[in-house]
């Protein structure tokens, strides 16, 4: 089976009164947040350089992160997120992102996009707020980790995660119709910002496509 690799180069955050540094395919680093990677999709037809963040780049913390404990993935429990987004204001720049608590073993292998109870909790929420990728802060690298919750993919310590190529066309398709139609019954002009997210995720669509759906 072919996947859509996404590599993980060098580089160094300062963030929070602490140091991190992530190499090419550190594990858990790039799922559960904790780094913000240079990041590079590549398909067999295009490569799509997403972010250059130089050593010693000082990250800040993103505009809202929504906190995710055990309790409420073990429940399916989207209490906490409806809580935050309920008082969002969708017409604003909105840079949104997950801190996911769940403790495991110390020798438990799985990031948390191959936890069961992780990746359905991110499914229904997904299922309440479809426009909400439009809305995750890129640069931090949310709008990928929310992807690996809901693409299958496979994860190499040395290689990153790889994407199903079909599965995410699909997905990145059906956003766009979803989104599209959304941002045009809310009126809010957004397609530049949704063309953006299809980019970060590695495809370039023809703007004639997004002529047809305003």
């Amino acid at each position: 089976m072919s996947y859509v690799w996404i590599y993980l180069n060098v580089v160094h955050v300062q963030t929070g009164g602490f140091s991190i540094e992530a190499t090419l395919g550190v594990n858990l680093d790039l799922v559960r947040g904790q780094v913000w990677p240079l990041v590079k999709s590549s398909t067999a037809r295009h490569t799509v350089s997403l972010f250059n963040l130089p050593r010693g780049f000082i990250c800040s913390p993103m505009s809202q992160s929504i906190v995710v404990d055990a309790t409420h993935l073990q429940a399916l429990d989207l209490t906490v997120a409806h809580t935050a987004l309920n008082q969002v204001d969708w017409q604003t720049e909105l840079k949104l992102g997950f801190s996911i608590n769940y403790p495991r073993d110390e020798n438990d292998p799985r990031e948390l996009s191959e936890i069961p109870e992780v990746r359905l909790w991110f499914i229904r929420l997904d299922s309440h707020y479809p426009w909400l990728p439009l809305f995750l802060d890129i640069e931090s690298g949310e709008l990928g980790r929310y992807a690996a919750m809901l693409v299958p993919h496979q994860f190499s310590p040395l290689d990153g995660i790889r994407y199903n190529p079909e599965a995410l066309e699909i997905f990145v398709m059906g956003k766009v119709f979803t989104i599209a139609q959304w941002l045009k019954d809310n009126q809010i002009d957004g397609i530049e910002k949704l063309k953006l997210m299809v980019c970060t995720l590695g495809y370039e669509l023809d703007d004639g496509l997004f002529e047809l759906l305003k």
